[in-house]
């Protein structure tokens, strides 16, 4: 029988997984542990490929055959990565209605598809299909897909079962992402490589270690494929899958260091960050030289720092304040202060420039980062100006950030928002209304009824007055 040796492999590295992952630390092993059900008769094989007008891959056969056909997982999965490997026959009708339709029709996606290709397949779907053609248009796009199993959320993997392609698992997103196809040549050789990853330690990690979107291997073996290979693409996916790794031996580090001297950025930047994750010593002069660079190259090191040395953040404060004042780009400036907020540091001050940026999103962020200090009280005035500015997501943001800051001076300022905002904008009075509460009101029209803007006071108004006022407070809304 074909795959007779890999099949005896699997079913001793199932038992051997489920002696590693006593706790069910890998994503989704506590749903699937590890159990799998009877194996699937050639019958009911033979049945299914009848009804469905097409052969399913022999890698695939061989494991319902051999190993198991569903278990105890989300939908009776088998166990396997995420939630595991729904049984035969079972959840077809995940990414198209009618996958009598469509499974055995040659497919559209393949592997290296480029963004515009997806773009260009992908983009026939619209508003102005009816049900019926978005299903066909759907039908085209994802035929030759059989949904083998669920990652969680809009996610799943799927078989290829029609095309050049057959028997290779796909990455697919509801949302209509470009699908991603994993690196393994079958379906055998991506479950057993999910076996070895569990037995290793790899996957053992809390949340979702996106098992299948990385090329496999350990580290030389990744650093062997970087050097043979002329592509950059493909030097790029066997870079990234180290990053799966928990770690890396000298002789890899030395290798990476030379990589991250590569005139081709998104190369050396990668490179910088792997070395920062295995030898931090060794990626110091590195990182300090990137922070230094352009906001891309800044950001990179900022990244490398914040994913895998946080707890060194103190090494680079005095350097990021620096660097912050020149920073454009709001993702780099966004890393550098959450570096910074690990410092444990009052960094209010060096937010204060961001205040009045002219990007909006740095502005904002600026904004709920004041907001998370402890002190933030200090920090009054700039509240204030941020209660005033011209965008209602500043404002929200600021109402936000302002949350256990009681100081009565607000008030005023909290009546000129509710002027401005007769209606809802952003959730502006939402939040409000929970700082409000805060100062011991009911809600807006309580506070209305009882504080005087012009004497800067709260009185206590009448029940007929109170209720006057309601009905007009509820109108403007």
């Amino acid at each position: 029988m074909m795959y007779q040796e890999q099949i005896k492999r699997i079913k001793t590295k199932l038992i051997h997984a489920r002696k590693v992952d006593t706790n069910f630390d890998a994503f989704g092993a506590k749903s699937h542990k590890y159990k799998l059900g009877k194996c699937a008769s050639q019958s009911e094989i033979t049945k299914f490929e009848k009804k469905y007008n097409f052969e399913l891959p022999l890698c695939y056969k061989a494991f319902l055959l051999e190993v198991g056909n569903g278990g105890v997982s989300h939908s009776n999965s088998a166990a396997g990565p995420f939630y595991g490997i729904y049984p035969l026959n079972k959840n077809l009708d995940e990414i198209i209605d009618s996958p009598e339709t469509y499974l055995r029709l040659p497919a559209t996606i393949k592997p290296c598809m480029s963004d515009e290709e997806w773009e260009r397949e992908s983009g026939k779907l619209d508003d102005d299909l009816t049900d019926e053609e978005y299903e066909q248009e759907m039908g085209r796009l994802y035929a030759g897909v059989m949904p083998i199993g669920s990652q969680g959320c809009t996610y799943l993997h799927a078989l290829m079962v029609a095309g050049d392609n057959v028997g290779m698992v796909v990455n697919i997103d509801f949302s209509i992402q470009k699908p991603q196809f994993c690196f393994e040549a079958n379906f055998l050789d991506w479950y057993e490589r999910w076996l070895d990853e569990v037995i290793s330690g790899e996957l053992l990690v809390d949340g979702p270690t996106w098992f299948g979107y990385t090329i496999g291997g350990d580290a030389s073996e990744l650093l062997k494929t970087f050097e043979e290979s002329e592509d950059i693409e493909l030097k790029f996916e066997a870079l990234h899958g180290m990053t799966r790794l928990l770690s890396a031996n000298k002789n890899s580090c030395e290798i990476l260091k030379q990589i991250a001297s590569e005139p081709n950025k998104k190369l050396g930047q990668l490179a910088s960050q792997l070395l920062t994750k295995f030898s931090y010593p060794e990626s110091k002069s590195i990182l300090s030289d990137l922070i230094e660079g352009d906001d891309s190259e800044c950001l990179a090191a900022c990244q490398a720092l914040y994913w895998y040395q946080r707890e060194h953040s103190h090494d680079w404060l005095d350097q990021l304040r620096n660097r912050m004042k020149r920073v454009k780009d709001e993702k780099t400036f966004d890393f550098m202060i959450y570096l910074i907020e690990e410092c444990k540091i009052d960094y209010g001050y060096d937010l204060l420039p961001f205040l009045k940026s002219s990007n909006l999103e740095i502005k904002k962020q600026s904004f709920y980062m004041l907001g998370k200090l402890k002190n933030k009280q200090n920090y009054l005035s700039a509240f204030i100006d941020g209660l005033k500015d011209d965008s209602s997501r500043i404002v929200h943001t600021t109402i936000q950030a302002l949350e256990g800051v009681k100081d009565r001076v607000l008030l005023k300022e909290y009546f000129m928002v509710i002027q401005r905002y007769p209606k809802e904008k952003n959730c502006v009075l939402i939040n409000l209304k929970n700082r409000l509460k805060e100062h011991g009101f009911k809600n807006s029209s309580d506070f209305i009824n009882r504080y005087d803007p012009e004497l800067d006071i709260v009185v206590q108004r009448s029940a007929w007055f109170g209720s006057i006022i309601d009905k007009i407070f509820n109108k403007k809304k």
